[in-house]
């Protein structure tokens, strides 16, 4: 067991050493190997001392020579043991990104851990086989729509569910708060760097596959879109504006892409929502049912079969 977890942690730091954007490693590797070379340095059992030699042997000449300096894996390890830094292999790591992304998943993150004890999860009992949930929506919206998102991370809190959002104003810090306000996990995936977050929501945890002190941008936006809508077996699309913003094209590729089922509030006012249900996405009507819709059976089958 010992030597499975040495193995793990030389793994881990390997993707942490060379695949953190922003981080000690200055070269550009090619990110889509990394799935390969993981799987070879596991196969090959490597530790600390041996890792960059096991990478070399496995033909990954590159990511070896920058293995070979032993201060960038000590400042790789250093990072995850501080929870600095999550990689694909860490515990806690969203195994639905490996399973629909592959090798496009992130090998490693930047991350500011959040505030939920172990000892108050295990306070929570699930009340439902599926753990974890998205939660996203639009940023300009009414208040009944920011009580509803409030109402569904209250909701994930007492449920033992772990909430996925964006951390952008609007339904998705909302959700957010009213999941840290009753003790429960709640993760904000980012467009932008750490460094670059206005508003930290007390108890939350934070996580992004860009620099520490890199701006938003498009693609990363689109990026961390999909993250998102992946993390969970089920997406909550409190508040979506038909044919605008990242909510609703962010939804369609994850429909499309069959990446998550998506659950939309329903509201007959808004078209974006009304639309998402007419593709397929389950309906929503309170907040209190959202357990239940994790069950449902008879929504409209996907259109994109």
């Amino acid at each position: 067991m010992a030597g499975e977890s040495v193995q793990m942690r030389a793994c881990e730091a390997a993707l942490a050493a060379l695949y953190l954007r922003g981080g000690e490693n200055r070269q550009v590797v090619e990110r889509r190997r990394w799935l390969s070379l993981s799987r070879a340095l596991r196969r090959r059992s490597a530790t600390l001392e041996t890792v960059a030699n096991c990478a070399r042997q496995e033909g990954f000449a590159q990511e070896a020579t920058i293995l070979d300096s032993g201060r960038i894996l000590d400042w790789a390890l250093r990072l995850i043991e501080n929870g600095e830094a999550l990689t694909a292999l860490t515990p806690g790591y969203p195994d639905r990104w490996m399973k629909h992304l592959a090798h496009a998943a992130p090998p490693a993150l930047w991350r500011i851990p959040g505030a939920t004890t172990a000892a108050r999860a295990a306070e929570i009992k699930r009340a439902s086989s599926v753990n974890s949930v998205a939660i996203v929506g639009s940023r300009r919206i009414s208040s009944s729509v920011r009580r509803f998102s409030k109402e569904l991370g209250h909701l994930c809190a007492t449920s033992g569910l772990t909430l996925y959002s964006g951390n952008a104003v609007g339904c998705d810090e909302a959700a957010m708060r009213g999941t840290c306000e009753e003790g429960g996990k709640t993760i904000g995936i980012l467009p932008h760097g750490l460094n670059r977050i206005e508003r930290v929501i007390p108890g939350a945890e934070y996580w992004s596959v860009c620099a520490p002190d890199e701006e938003f941008s498009r693609a990363s936006a689109m990026e961390r879109n999909a993250l998102i809508y992946t993390s969970s077996p089920f997406s909550v699309i409190v508040h979506a504006r038909l044919r605008e913003g990242g909510t609703w094209h962010g939804a369609l590729d994850a429909h499309r892409r069959k990446l998550t089922r998506l659950i939309a509030r329903q509201d007959e006012k808004e078209p974006g929502n009304r639309a998402l249900i007419a593709l397929g996405a389950i309906p929503l009507i309170h907040s209190s049912g959202l357990l239940e819709a994790f069950d449902c059976k008879d929504a409209q089958p996907f259109l994109f079969d």
